[in-house]
C-alpha cells in the first residue's frame, strides 16, 4: 500500500500516495482530476485508537475548501486485517495477484442510499 499509485481506465484521473507509517499513523493524500481540473483532494490517516484502528478523511474541493465541517471527518473502523487486506466499515484496501491496489467503497449517502465504487490502481512509476 505504501507508495504512489494511479487509476487505470477511468474518466476520472485518481492518483493516490501513501507514506511509510510513522509512530501509530499512516497518512495518504488522493489527488482527482476531471477534464483536466483537480475537482477533489483527500486527506487520509490510518491510525491506531487505544485498542482499535481507524480510517479517517476529509475531502478539499480544488480551492481546499473542505466538504466536511471544519472539526468532522470521515470515520472507518477496522473490520478485518488480512496479509493483503485491510477492511473497514464502508471501505477495503486490498492487493491482487498483479499487484493492483483494489479500493472498495461501500458508504452511506445523505439521502439514506449507498455508493457501491470499486477502484483499481496501478504502481504510479512517473
Amino acid at each position: 500500500m505504501i507508495g504512489n499509485w494511479k487509476s487505470i481506465n477511468r474518466t476520472v484521473e485518481i492518483r493516490e500516495t501513501w507514506f511509510k507509517p510513522i509512530g501509530n499513523t499512516m497518512t495518504g493524500l488522493v489527488r482527482m482530476v476531471k477534464d483536466g481540473q483537480l475537482f477533489v483532494t483527500q486527506l487520509q490517516t490510518i491510525f491506531v485508537n487505544s485498542d482499535s484502528v481507524m480510517l479517517k478523511l476529509k475531502h478539499f474541493d480544488a480551492k481546499l475548501a473542505a466538504w466536511e465541517e471544519k472539526d468532522e471527518w470521515i470515520l472507518f473502523p477496522v473490520e478485518s486485517v488480512k496479509e493483503n487486506e485491510i477492511q473497514f466499515r464502508g471501505m477495503t484496501y486490498s492487493q491482487n495477484e498483479k499487484g493492483q491496489l483494489i479500493i472498495a467503497m461501500h458508504t452511506e449517502m445523505k439521502d439514506g442510499t449507498y455508493n457501491n465504487q470499486i477502484v483499481t490502481l496501478i504502481r504510479d512509476t512517473e
